[in-house]
């Protein structure tokens, strides 16, 4: 056979390179031509291929030919199944459809850089970030890639594969082959029966980059072979199926799509450039639960305060004199920057009080972080309107409601929670934050749910409460605990004057605002 650079005169630089790769077609072709013929086994290393088709063509070529086994390690930004390949595709739904009958199920292992619910959260995080650098083509992509992700994994399942997910947290890759050349956060590996084991390059990249095949025409195939099975089978022992996890994700993803981001200029504003009507707001809010837990006697005897939503670390800070020496401060959000800011804030203003934590925690997830009992929760500022409501009860089943039962789970028998939810005046009148868009306060104007509907979720998830304190006409301040309690005592629900701290006077706000 004449390499066709050869009849060309003038190459243009490119018959010197086709020539070669036909002379390395044509050595390979030759080796394997000379193992089918004499079983004689020449080589020490794999097949290696840079092509990317050439990729796709050998491992849907092996698919096919496949009988007993195809057991596979990926990556969720896998090249494989981060887009949609029509090719990869049909090859892997023939392969199952084909050893279904057989009784023969394929074995698919994605390999998560970190635990699963971190890795949820750095999905999540990747998401928020574009959303707030305001990259419109990056999220397109990154929604692009994901639903591409669902729509072939759900492909999977659908006929048959078994579809698992796992994180090395033992490192065992350490255990594979050095002939490998096996890079944990890029190498993906394919097993076809007892006589092929690849290792695709550009799992990290989402691209296809390389193949290295190992067959038997190796010398020390067979050792490798096993090396790589029990790598595998001891993984895949540890794995749980991706269905749950996917759902999870998709819930984050879609948090972080429709939820309002705290941006970096917005919590220093929130801290030090807020409007007068608002600074005021927060003021009163935080001087009146003040006076509460002075009242309840609770003040310098807390045991354990816990803030959800904390933003900027304000009430951690506040109230850290509330809590007693051994006690403890745990201050949780759901957005990595407010966590990062919050934690700025209590190294400046309390950097030696051991007592003080700001933690990342998804409060409305299964799997939050936080362990009762408290005898201190707080969760303020309309933060409780974050939690997701669909008003389809009652009785209640949404995300909001089961917060408020998780609320009064953590909560000490003795304990006291407090939350400020919008009034409806300020829903109806927009009269919201000022560090809002338009378009936030619509969005937790119709979040917010009606008194009535909030006290009746209140009472249904186990809290006894009193009337409310009105602030400044715009928030709705609850005190709840559980039934039973000595903390439970109603307080009179009433207008919080302006401010009810006496150590502050309205003149003292207004010289803060305009220094």
């Amino acid at each position: 056979m004449t390499p066709i650079a050869a009849r060309v005169e003038d190459d243009f630089g490119i018959g010197e390179a086709l020539g070669q790769a036909w002379k390395d077609l044509r050595a390979c072709a030759d080796v394997l031509a000379d193992y089918a013929a004499s079983g004689v086994r020449s080589m020490d290393g794999p097949f290696i291929n840079d092509s990317r088709e050439l990729c796709i063509r050998m491992y849907t070529a092996a698919l096919s030919r496949v009988r007993r086994r195809f057991w596979t390690t990926s990556f969720l930004s896998s090249g494989f199944w981060s887009r949609v390949d029509a090719t990869i595709l049909a090859a892997n739904l023939e392969l199952m459809g084909r050893l279904r009958q057989g009784g023969v199920g394929t074995r698919r292992l994605f390999l998560l850089p970190l635990p699963a619910e971190a890795e949820v959260e750095r999905w999540q995080d990747e998401r928020l970030l574009l959303r707030k650098s305001g990259d419109q083509e990056a999220l397109q992509r990154f929604d692009a890639k994901l639903a591409s992700l669902r729509e072939n994994v759900e492909g999977l399942l659908a006929h048959g594969c078994d579809v698992r997910i796992v994180h090395d947290a033992d490192k065992r890759y350490r255990s594979l082959p050095p002939a490998l050349a096996f890079d944990h956060s890029d190498s993906e590996l394919g097993i076809y029966d007892d006589w092929r084991v690849d290792v695709f390059r550009g799992g990290r990249s989402g691209i296809i980059e390389s193949l290295d095949s190992f067959t038997p025409v190796m010398r020390a195939f067979e050792a490798l072979r096993d090396d790589v099975l029990a790598y595998f089978e001891t993984l895949w022992a540890e794995a749980r199926p991706i269905s749950a996890f996917l759902e999870r994700l998709r819930k984050a993803i879609e948090d972080a799509s429709t939820r309002i981001d705290y941006q970096l200029t917005w919590l220093a504003r929130y801290d030090h450039g807020l409007p007068q009507e608002d600074q005021v707001l927060k003021l009163v809010e935080l001087s009146t639960v003040k006076a509460e837990i002075q009242r309840l006697g609770k003040w310098g005897t807390v045991r354990r305060h816990l803030d959800i939503g904390t933003c900027t670390g304000r009430y951690p800070l506040s109230l850290r004199h509330a809590v007693a020496p051994q006690g403890e401060i745990l201050g949780i959000d759901n957005d990595m920057d407010c966590v990062r800011y919050a934690r700025r804030n209590t190294e400046l203003e309390a950097g030696d009080d051991a007592r003080l934590r700001i933690e990342r925690v998804d409060f409305c997830t299964d799997g939050h972080k936080v362990t009762g009992p408290f005898d201190l929760i707080t969760c303020m500022l309309g933060t409780l309107i974050h939690f997701g409501r669909e008003a389809d009860g009652p009785p209640w089943d949404d995300t909001l409601q089961r917060a408020l039962e998780k609320l009064a789970g953590l909560l000490d028998e003795d304990g006291v929670l407090f939350l400020s939810v919008w009034s409806q005046q300020a829903c109806r009148e927009l009269d919201l934050l000022h560090i809002y868009t338009e378009e936030d306060k619509e969005h937790l104007a119709r979040a917010t749910p009606p008194a009535a509907e909030l006290q009746d979720r209140l009472t249904r998830a186990g809290l006894r409460f009193g009337p409310p304190y009105q602030l400044e006409g715009r928030m709705d301040l609850y005190r709840c605990s559980l039934p039973g309690s000595p903390g439970g005592r109603a307080f009179a629900g009433r207008t919080a004057r302006r401010p009810p701290d006496p150590s502050l006077s309205h003149r003292q706000v207004d010289r803060r605002n305009h220094a």
